[in-house]
């Protein structure tokens, strides 16, 4: 995963997502500031931390973080952190680990029960459920990272099916597997797993009000599947 993310994309990631004109990019300079969480779920941060007026409410879906190694988990916890340390409430969610969590205050971490399977969409709809309409979602994309051998598609649909609820944000940090000449038994199986990525990255990207990609190359490719909404890199 960590070669695929040039240190340029990183960084220009963590600046367009974390740095002073977040507000613009995810919600527009005269965004009302988000409120608190409606009930008590006893799941995420916002729940039990009041929220200032000035601060929002993150809610990060990733399919890695540390102490899991890995580009998007590097990537991710920057974000996370510095979203945090300008005040902003910040909930990351992720699948299980086999390492233990190093304790943090500043960014709660929680551990989806499966790899986005079916017992995650039960969890993360009851948190849906419960945001703010002013909270945001942020959606850090590879296929392969929300488990099924690339091929979770029903979490697509999910997503899909609660993008009225809050506001998600998308970055594409890879987009689709590529097409493979031949008519070969691999070949056959590359190329239902790219029909089957690029349904996903359509879906996803359907979903979300903000897009971004990781490098300029993945614009092309995001492009048909985003309604007309601005790509940002």
């Amino acid at each position: 995963m960590g070669d695929t993310i040039s240190d340029r994309a990183l960084q220009a990631g963590y600046f367009c997502l974390a740095g002073p004109d977040s507000a613009r990019l995810f919600g527009g300079e005269d965004s009302a500031a988000p409120a608190n969480c409606a009930e008590n779920t006893g799941l995420c941060r916002a729940q039990r931390d009041p929220v200032s007026k000035e601060s929002m409410h993150w809610i990060i879906l990733t399919g890695e973080y540390p102490p899991d190694p890995g580009g998007v988990s590097d990537y991710t916890r920057l974000v996370a952190e510095e979203l945090a340390a300008r005040g902003d409430v910040v909930d990351v969610w992720a699948p299980p680990s086999a390492t233990a969590q190093p304790a943090t205050s500043s960014v709660k971490v929680h551990r989806l029960p499966d790899h986005f399977g079916p017992r995650s969409w039960r969890v993360l709809s009851g948190v849906f459920r419960r945001l703010s309409l002013e909270a945001r979602v942020l959606v850090q994309y590879v296929p392969q990272a929300f488990g099924f051998k690339g091929m979770n598609l029903l979490f697509c649909v999910w997503l899909w099916l609660h993008r009225r609820r809050c506001r998600i944000s998308v970055m594409f940090h890879e987009v689709a597997t590529p097409w493979e000449k031949g008519l070969g038994l691999r070949q056959l199986g590359q190329n239902i797993l790219a029909v089957n990525t690029r349904l996903m990255a359509f879906l996803v990207a359907r979903s979300a009000s903000r897009l971004f990609v990781s490098i300029p190359g993945w614009e092309k490719m995001v492009r048909p599947m985003a309604g007309g909404k601005r790509i940002h890199w």
